[in-house]
């Protein structure tokens, strides 16, 4: 997630990491914003980023949405599209993807969402720092 933003489901903007290397979640990694998934489920719009670990030589040439490998797009779109369906009544609802350049307009809204409502949430997830190359993370919210 991206800290100190508030989606269009109240929670914080939502961020997908393309990485080499396992990340678990909470990690906190510099990325690169590359696009955006629009999904609805029962809370309201909730914006997927795609992004890709800034220092992974893997994704290097990726800056944008039209340089992902075509079929990627499609395994995550699916996904979204089916990951609630053994959930009971909850759902999910894909729109499509959009470029880089909506997706920071994006993180842009939700951040000043947060300005003008700013939420505590409940049970933030412990943050990691790990520096690609790095074994053990540093705890950075303890």
């Amino acid at each position: 997630f991206v800290p100190r933003t508030v989606a269009g489901d109240g929670n914080p903007l939502d961020v997908l990491v393309l990485s080499s290397s396992p990340l678990a979640p909470g990690t906190l990694v510099e990325a690169r914003v590359v696009g955006v998934l629009d999904t609805e489920d029962e809370k309201g719009l909730d914006c997927k980023l795609l992004t890709v670990v800034h220092a992974d030589p893997a994704w290097a040439e990726v800056t944008d949405l039209p340089e992902l490998p075509s079929h990627l797009s499609t395994e995550l779109r699916h996904f979204f599209e089916v990951y609630k369906a053994l959930e009971g009544k909850k759902w999910s609802k894909v729109n499509g993807w959009r470029p880089k350049e909506d997706a920071l307009r994006e993180v842009l809204r939700a951040a000043a969402e947060y300005d003008r409502n700013p939420k505590e949430f409940r049970n933030p997830p412990r943050l990691y720092h790990l520096p690609i190359g790095d074994r053990m993370p540093g705890v950075v919210n303890a």
